[in-house]
């Protein structure tokens, strides 16, 4: 597979997940929008029930069919009741991303009828009723815009923008068609103009298109917030876990791969002293709260100089100053992280946080090729180069040397002036033949 079908699939898989996620969220959305909507009615018929108490009973159950109390909360009933039959809809269909058609579709119903619901009480009110005066003031009207404006909820624009249109047209016929009805009733002249009840129809498409941006806002946001997740578990699965969170933020605000180059870095290799001889003593269970304790503190010390650890080596650990970001300033960034390492473990040494530990570190830098290496399936960033066996090497020296810190002369002259007078002074242990090359290195000793 190449590289760039690889990125395909993974931006494809990555658009699958995102669609399920949207897709779940929208099943939440109009879950709640059910149970809100409930809430809603629940409360308006529990606002009616005190005009009840009318009759000598004093119960609602008491009052005549006819009696416009019962009525309305007869209505309202009847709204909780296809609301719950809503809800058991929805669930029975749930986040299923193979019914999503379904689910789309009754939404679309649901909207529809909810929308419809005022109009109802409208048209019995005004044409079953035959009272067209009172049809436009009953309290139900209102319903348009909780309805309406609760569209927002289903994340879906073009549903908010739908629900406000049918409640433009449905109100706005049904008040023309009343309006012969209200003047023949003797209605106030105020009440028959064109432009009153147009003037409130206009003003429930306006109500569906502010639920339509909201509707839109919230899914961008969700949409934000899935692509700054997707794109900060990117950069740290390209760079490992271990990645300070000012280097994770440069890396999201570049929003690019980074690609194979030559890059002027400085290598730290660290190691613990005796190790193998610590574990031969201790359960594994004691090697890896050591090692966790120990490592702590150094990734730490790592991020905090704007480093990146590379690579865990059992008993220590590779780590990078300059790639995949760069200040100019990596080997003064690493000497001071190294000093920072050893200054820590001393500490933590005296206040017995720790058995007795020593470490080695060396440094060396110089150009590398740094990039991503391995398959589709698994993909890592490293650097490859003479400066990381070399580093490597000058580490190992420190057993031969008695020391904890030793660097290459090119290290030293790669710190800036400005940098050198907070170091220690340095030993020259002048050109030392390592392991492997055939040319002598020039090393320091700083601790």
């Amino acid at each position: 597979m190449s590289s760039l079908d690889s990125t395909s699939s993974t931006q494809d898989d990555a658009a699958d997940v995102f669609q399920r996620q949207m897709l779940t969220e929208t099943f939440r959305s109009e879950l709640l929008r059910s149970k809100i909507l409930v809430a809603i009615i629940a409360g308006m018929l529990v606002l009616f029930l005190p005009a009840a108490v009318v009759s000598p009973e004093g119960f609602l159950s008491h009052l005549p069919r006819q009696h416009p109390v019962a009525k309305v909360c007869t209505f309202l009933l009847g709204i909780i009741a296809f609301e719950l039959i809503a809800w058991y809809g929805l669930r029975r269909i749930g986040d299923d991303p193979t019914r999503a058609g379904s689910l789309g579709r009754l939404r679309v119903l649901i909207a529809f009828f909810e929308t419809s619901l005022p109009s109802m009480a409208i048209f019995g009110m005004g044409f079953i009723e035959g009272r067209p005066v009172q049809a436009l003031l009953i309290p139900p009207v209102l319903l348009y815009f909780h309805f309406v404006m609760l569209t927002a909820l289903s994340l879906d624009p073009r549903l908010c923008v739908f629900s406000g249109l049918v409640a433009f047209l449905e109100y706005d016929l049904l008040a023309q068609a009343l309006v012969p009805r209200m003047a023949a009733a003797g209605a106030d002249p105020t009440m028959l103009g064109f432009g009153q009840h147009h003037g409130r129809a206009s003003l429930l498409f306006f109500a569906g298109l502010v639920a339509a941006f909201v509707a839109e806002q919230i899914r961008r946001q969700i949409t934000r917030s899935f692509q700054v997740v997707q794109e900060r578990n990117r950069v740290i699965g390209l760079f490992g876990q271990h990645v300070s969170p000012a280097i994770v933020n440069k890396l999201l605000q570049q929003r690019a791969d980074p690609v194979s180059e030559v890059r002027h870095v400085c290598i730290m290799f660290l190691d613990i002293r005796d190790f193998t001889t610590f574990c031969e003593k201790r359960s594994p269970e004691q090697v890896v709260e050591y090692l966790n304790r120990l490592f702590s503190f150094m990734i730490e010390e790592v991020n905090e100089h704007q480093g990146v650890i590379n690579k865990f080596l059992g008993d220590g650990f590779m780590a990078v100053f300059g790639a995949p970001l760069s200040d100019g300033r990596d080997s003064a960034h690493a000497v001071d992280a190294a000093l920072a390492i050893l200054q820590r473990l001393q500490r933590e040494l005296q206040a017995g946080g720790l058995p007795t530990t020593r470490v080695g570190l060396g440094l060396h830098c110089g150009p590398v090729v740094t990039g991503n290496i391995g398959s589709a399936l698994r993909k890592e960033y490293t650097v490859i180069g003479d400066v990381v066996n070399l580093a490597s090497r000058i580490e190992s020296l420190n057993k031969q040397y008695d020391s904890c810190l030793l660097i290459s002369q090119d290290v030293w002259n790669a710190v800036p002036e400005d940098g050198r007078p907070a170091l220690p002074e340095p030993t020259v242990l002048g050109e030392v033949q390592v392991k492997g090359r055939a040319q002598p290195v020039k090393v320091l000793k700083l601790a």
